[in-house]
């Protein structure tokens, strides 16, 4: 797998992982938005789905 495919997964699946945790917001996102604009929406797509659907989707 491309470095940059395994990175974006790495971000979705660090998103998850954030949003299972109650007091997390979605302002903690770990990436810049200048420098790494999509790793940050990889990571905040995570967040959101695991906060909507549950940690099951």
């Amino acid at each position: 797998m491309p470095d940059f495919a395994r990175d974006c997964l790495k971000a979705r699946n660090d998103g998850r992982i954030a949003a299972s945790d109650p007091v997390a917001h979605l302002a903690l996102y770990p990436y810049d938005e200048i420098r790494d604009p999509v790793l940050r929406a990889m990571w905040q797509d995570g967040f959101v789905v695991t906060r909507l659907y549950g940690s099951e989707s």
